[in-house]
C-alpha cells in the first residue's frame, strides 16, 4: 500500500488533492488544525486516516511521522499543502504576523520534509514530496503581502535544494506554485 501524508487537509486545495490521492489508490494521512472537519471528511472516504496537528509545532511533527512510520511502514508522498496568506501592509508588518506566516508556510514544509526524508528511506520506488507554493512568490502584479511572497519563495528554495539533494536517493521533490485558487482563503483575500 502507497501512503501519502497531505498537510492542510481539510481545506479546499487540501481537500481535492487527497480526493485525487485516494482515488490513484494511495492511503491518504490526512494533517489539519481542524480535527472536526477532518473527522466529516473520513467519515465519507475510505483510506483516509484524520491527524488533527497543529504543523507549526515540530514536536508534533516529530510525534506524527513516528506514529505514521510505525503504523504504515512510512510514506511515500508528502504534499505540504498547509498555507495561509495574512494580509498587514509592509510597514505595519507586527513581528508575531511575519513569523507566524513563516511558521505556517515555510516552517511547517521544512520540518514535514526533514521527517517525510526518514520516513521515505525504507519504502520502495520513488517517492514523492511536492510543496505547495504560489505564483505569487514570483509574479509582482498581484497582490500579495511581502511576507507572504517570502514565504513561499523561501519554499521554493528548500524544494530546489531537496531536489537536488535526495534526487540519487529517489526522492523526487518539486513544487506547484498555483494562483489565486477559488478556496475558503480566497474568500477572505477578495
Amino acid at each position: 500500500m502507497r501512503v501519502a501524508l497531505v498537510t492542510g487537509a481539510a481545506g479546499g486545495m487540501g481537500r481535492a488533492i487527497s480526493d485525487r490521492l485516494l482515488a490513484d489508490g494511495l492511503h491518504v494521512i490526512g494533517v489539519d488544525i481542524d480535527g472536526a472537519a477532518l473527522l466529516a471528511m473520513a467519515a465519507d472516504r475510505d483510506g483516509f486516516t484524520p491527524e488533527a496537528v497543529d504543523v507549526t509545532d515540530p514536536d508534533a511533527i516529530i510525534d506524527l511521522f513516528e506514529r505514521m512510520t510505525n503504523r504504515f511502514g512510512g510514506v511515500d508522498v508528502l504534499v505540504n499543502n498547509a498555507g495561509t496568506c495574512l494580509m498587514s501592509d509592509f510597514p505595519d508588518i507586527p513581528a508575531a504576523e511575519l513569523t507566524r506566516q513563516m511558521e505556517i508556510n515555510f516552517h511547517s514544509a521544512f520540518h514535514c520534509c526533514q521527517q517525510a526524508v526518514k520516513a521515505m528511506a525504507r519504502r520502495p520506488g520513488v517517492r514523492k514530496i511536492v510543496n505547495i507554493s504560489s505564483n505569487g512568490a514570483y509574479n509582482f502584479d498581484v497582490f500579495d503581502p511581502p511576507h507572504y511572497r517570502a514565504s513561499k519563495a523561501a519554499m521554493d528554495t528548500l524544494t530546489k535544494d531537496l531536489a537536488r539533494r535526495y534526487a540519487r536517493d529517489k526522492i523526487a521533490v518539486n513544487s506547484i506554485a498555483p494562483a489565486m485558487t477559488e478556496t475558503s482563503l480566497f474568500n477572505v483575500l477578495t
